[in-house]
């Protein structure tokens, strides 16, 4: 049996359109893409990382209040100009604590918190990376079955946006995923949607 998976490069607008979905309007986003960048690898020349755990923040002040600060002439995750997979950062913040990894896209930023350099024996763990320094010309290469686990986790993800999406203004939405069950919004047959991309051949039934 096979333990290794495939690990494809994003195009720039793949890349775009995969971690720059509004927070807000969809609500498993957080937790999309921070499984998108598991198991990712970042190339750097002759140097290389798995990253093994990040920390995801929203940009935005009302979903995350330990967003990243927008300090005048401060260090920044945030793209101001497309690069080589779009409008999308991976730089070394240096800050009082010392140097952090971070991935950044226009909604949402992602700090590395652990790490293994895959060309000489180091284990980065916690939030400062300092066995890997990234430049404009580093490449990112995603795991297949993450990208697979994103796309299911998307369903849901629209799922719940057709259906509770018309009762936000009436009511703060803050519910879990047994009252989506229990509402209809996700079903038997959504689940086996979801489950047939991670793991083909299974199928969910409901009881009573």
């Amino acid at each position: 049996m096979n333990l290794h998976v495939e690990i494809v490069r994003i195009q720039q607008d793949e890349m775009t359109g995969l971690l720059d979905r509004d927070w807000l309007q969809y609500l498993q986003m957080r937790y999309c893409t921070s499984q998108l960048l598991v198991v990712a690898i970042l190339v750097e020349g002759s140097t290389s990382i798995a990253i093994n755990t990040v920390e995801p923040y929203s940009r935005d002040i009302l979903l995350d209040a330990h967003h990243e600060q927008k300090l005048f002439d401060a260090a920044t995750s945030f793209p101001s100009a497309p690069d080589r997979y779009g409008f999308l950062s991976i730089c070394q913040l240096s800050t009082p604590d010392d140097f952090k990894l971070t991935i950044g896209s226009l909604t949402c930023s992602f700090l590395v918190t652990s790490s293994l350099r895959l060309d000489i024996i180091s284990v980065s763990l916690g939030s400062v990376t300092t066995h890997f320094m990234p430049s404009p010309t580093i490449r990112l290469f995603l795991d297949v079955g993450s990208i697979a686990a994103y796309d299911a986790f998307y369903v849901l993800a629209q799922a719940g946006e057709k259906q509770i999406r018309p009762f936000v203004d009436l009511h703060h939405v803050s519910v879990g995923f047994d009252d989506y069950f229990a509402a209809g919004v996700i079903t038997v047959d959504i689940l086996n949607t979801v489950v047939s991309k991670v793991e083909p051949g299974i199928r969910l039934s409901r009881e009573g």
